[in-house]
């Protein structure tokens, strides 16, 4: 997601008319959200959100920043708890343990582990030094986090020891192979071949097998997601999946609540669900 072309008009009109306000009620909506109308401003005659303020924003909300983008339906019913103002002051004074919970949620155990510096030096340069010197706000690095791992802003910046205990369910990115072909290869088998470097004899049994695709792996059918063997291979290009589920809310979101219906895809008993 390039997240330099944000739209500040497009998120504070859509806040708006998700509270019945119109795009001029600008004092209305500052209210609502317990933010100095002036950042609504800024923000629409920049047309840039900050990423610390859609972080902020996710939190108060309790959305994704994917709802916020309008690139998916708010959950609803999307209700306020606290004010913007609050919440934001309260993320710059947690710098540390929220990149402890950054750390935990790509599954290390601190923000100092050896391999987990070496992740952020890849992906981000020398910029991960500086924010753990500086104690700046890890925005990005949390938004990142928050995409590629399937947990909620609210889990890695409100308490590092959510991420492992059972406060919360981890959500997956989770789409059947049929879908991520269509979004990522326009339906190409060949194109999906040469990216992720296999035949296109597999990626046509993949699709034909009904594989499914979480986070950067793919699976045969759900009986194999603790599988080690040869049926869970790495997948290419999956940053454009955005439906988040747990196991839990896959069954009541795709399959209605049944429980039955997933067992007779994955071909087990409804106890082993």
């Amino acid at each position: 997601m390039n997240r330099k072309n944000i739209s500040g008009k497009g998120i504070v009109n859509r806040l708006a008319s998700e509270f019945g306000f119109r795009p001029n009620q600008r004092l209305e909506l500052a209210d609502k959200l317990g933010i100095d109308p002036y950042r609504l401003s800024i923000w629409k005659q920049r047309d840039n959100v900050p990423e610390r303020a859609l972080v902020t924003l996710s939190i108060l909300l309790n959305q994704g920043i994917q709802s916020l983008l309008g690139m998916e339906d708010f959950v609803r019913p999307v209700v306020i708890t606290n004010r913007f103002e609050t919440i934001d002051n309260q993320l710059v004074e947690s710098v540390e343990t929220i990149l402890d919970s950054i750390a935990k949620a790509y599954g290390f155990e601190n923000k100092l582990h050896v391999k987990f510096i070496q992740k952020m030096r890849k992906k981000y340069g020398h910029t991960y030094y500086s924010t753990l010197g500086r104690k700046t706000f890890p925005a990005g690095f949390a938004i990142d986090a928050h995409l590629e791992t399937g947990y909620t802003l609210k889990q890695i910046v409100s308490n590092s020891t959510h991420l492992n205990g059972d406060d919360y369910i981890k959500s997956i990115n989770c789409t059947s192979f049929e879908n991520y072909l269509i979004t990522h290869y326009d339906n190409s088998t060949s194109k999906a071949a040469k990216v992720n470097k296999v035949q296109v004899a597999s990626v046509r049994r993949w699709m034909e097998s009904d594989y499914i695709v979480i986070n950067h792996e793919l699976y045969k059918l759900i009986r194999c997601l603790n599988s080690t063997d040869n049926t869970k291979k790495g997948l290419i290009d999956t940053s454009l999946i955005n439906e988040a589920y747990s196991l839990q809310e896959y069954i009541d979101h795709k399959l209605g609540g049944r429980k039955a219906d997933l067992a007779r895809l994955a071909r087990v008993s409804r106890q082993a669900i």
